[in-house]
């Protein structure tokens, strides 16, 4: 995955901000982080078209999961082809669940005995790891795209149950703390979190990779149910919905480059790969199609 992510950093031709956001998103067989790394010019511009969105959505947020919602749909093509101007790159990383399974069951022996020692929250077990495989892709991309870049702002999703109360934001700092100490981090000592919201800002801006990380987990399920299928083999049947946030994905040439690596768990052990545009024809309305499922 670290190869994936160097690969990315050469082509942008900006260092992202101070910003990054997050969200994410899972089905059945993965779990699937989306973060938007953005630099500060030009998400400033983006911020002044925000409130003629909001207008749009009579200040509702949208959400992959709400566009059954008819105004949130009014605000999903404006919200992405303002994002189209944003420099910086998009990174979601979708691991399959036996993948993760298999890395708690190596690491669980070194974390737990830190989890009893400094933890201030009792977590239940989905949320704790859910919480930990976040950690491991924060710090992968903080020491890619924000090396020796000085102190960083991570903006998150509050709404997400591993950030509900403050013990909890208080673990995942110490979380934050001891992956950079233990693994020789560049960026040990360079992040400043923040877990507000930055209304109506932040929650506009976590809106993107909330909607990427749906898409994604829409897509990497319809390829693997065949039953689901139509047309040539990488062509899934999706929800409209995605099809339209995947046009938005893998639609070049643009300022803001976009990623996604799938980890797999197979039988010669983990294994990692770019996921590539599966639909061989482009819509042809775009991101002007209404969305109708």
């Amino acid at each position: 995955m670290k190869r994936a992510l160097h690969e990315a950093r050469v082509t942008i031709p900006v260092h992202p901000g101070t910003m990054i956001a997050w969200d994410a998103c899972h089905n059945k067989d993965y779990h699937i982080d989306s973060f938007l790394c953005v630099d500060d010019v030009s998400l400033a511009q983006w911020a002044a078209k925000q409130a003629g969105i909001l207008e749009l959505t009579q200040g509702r947020v949208i959400k992959y999961s709400k566009l059954n919602d008819k105004i949130r749909q009014r605000g999903l093509v404006p919200l992405l082809q303002a994002a189209y101007d944003l420099r910086g790159i998009s990174v979601t990383i979708a691991i399959e669940r036996t993948a993760i399974d298999a890395w708690v069951k190596d690491a669980g022996a070194l974390i737990a005995p830190i989890i009893q020692k400094n933890f201030h929250h009792a977590w239940k077990h989905p949320s704790l790891w859910k919480a930990t495989v976040v950690v491991d892709n924060v710090n992968l991309l903080l020491d890619t795209f924000y090396l020796n870049e000085g102190r960083k702002i991570v903006c998150f999703d509050n709404d997400d149950d591993i950030w509900g109360n403050e013990d909890q934001k208080k673990d995942f700092e110490n979380m934050m703390r001891h992956w950079r100490s233990h693994t020789g981090s560049a960026n040990r000592d360079a992040v400043n979190l923040t877990f507000d919201r930055f209304d109506p800002l932040g929650t506009s801006l976590t809106a993107i990779p909330d909607l990427v990380a749906g898409a994604i987990a829409s897509v990497l399920h319809g390829l693997q149910n065949p039953e689901r299928m139509e047309g040539p083999a990488s062509v899934a049947t999706l929800p409209r919905k995605a099809r339209i946030i995947g046009d938005w994905i893998w639609a070049v040439p643009r300022s803001l480059h976009t990623v996604v690596i799938v980890v797999g768990r197979h039988e010669k052990g983990i294994q990692t790969y770019k996921l590539g545009n599966p639909f061989y024809q482009p819509d042809s309305s775009g991101l002007t199609s209404p969305i109708t499922d």
